[in-house]
């Protein structure tokens, strides 16, 4: 069923873009609606590993430190954005392996 839904949004999104001539609006789109519902599933997962409120400190604590990197030049925008993009699929796939395998 999950490659069924996968297969379905593909051609939909596919099908949007050669409709539309800017397609930004779309991705922040469907990014926004993605991150929406698997930051639930995420918020989920931490109430359930009973995550001690000091982690979430720090966590809001380096969200704005990466924004004003990010905000500096373009060299610092794409690193923090290469090197912020990796950490969370690295954390990702280690979830992943481990609650699925472990």
């Amino acid at each position: 069923m999950p490659l069924a839904g996968l297969a379905l949004f593909a051609i939909c999104y596919f099908g949007l873009l050669t409709r539309l001539s800017s397609t930004g609006a779309l991705r922040w789109s469907i990014a926004f609606i993605f991150g929406f519902v698997h930051g639930f599933a995420f918020a989920a997962v931490l109430v359930e590993a009973g995550l001690p409120t000091e982690r979430l400190a720090a966590v809001a604590a380096v969200w704005p430190l990466l924004h004003l990197l990010s905000r500096r030049d373009d060299r610092w925008r794409l690193a923090v954005l290469n090197y912020g993009s990796v950490a969370v699929l690295t954390l990702g796939v280690f979830w992943f392996v481990s609650r699925a395998f472990g």
